[in-house]
C-alpha cells in the first residue's frame, strides 16, 4: 500500500509547533536536576576518558537520540492518524444518526 505524504506546509507547521512546544518543556525546572546530573556526568566522561573515546561516546549518543525520535515521531503520527481515522468514523455515525432521527 502507498502511503501519502503529507504536504510540506503541514510539516512545517508541526515541526515549529514541535520546535515551540520542546523550547517550553526545556524551560521547566523539573528537568533541572537532570540537566544538572548530564552536565556532571559529561565532565566526568570528558576528564576519564581519553578524547577519541569520548568522541565514540557522543557519536553513539547522536545515534541513540535520533533512534528514539524517530520512534517518538512514528508514535505521534501514529497517534495524529488514529485520531483522524476516529474523527472521521464520528463524523460519519453523527451523520447517519442525523439522518436517521430525521425520518
Amino acid at each position: 500500500m502507498m502511503q501519502k505524504s503529507c504536504p510540506d506546509w503541514l510539516k512545517q507547521a508541526i515541526d515549529q509547533l514541535y520546535n515551540e512546544q520542546a523550547a517550553q518543556i526545556a524551560k521547566q525546572t523539573k528537568f533541572d536536576a537532570l540537566n544538572q546530573a548530564q552536565r556532571q556526568l559529561e565532565e566526568k566522561l570528558k576528564t576519564e576518558l581519553a578524547f577519541p573515546q569520548f568522541q565514540s561516546v557522543l557519536e553513539w549518543e547522536e545515534v541513540m537520540n535520533r533512534r528514539h525520535t524517530l520512534e517518538i515521531e512514528q508514535m505521534y503520527w501514529a497517534g495524529v492518524k488514529t485520531g483522524m481515522r476516529m474523527l472521521l468514523e464520528l463524523q460519519t455515525f453523527i451523520a447517519v444518526d442525523g439522518d436517521s432521527s430525521g425520518s
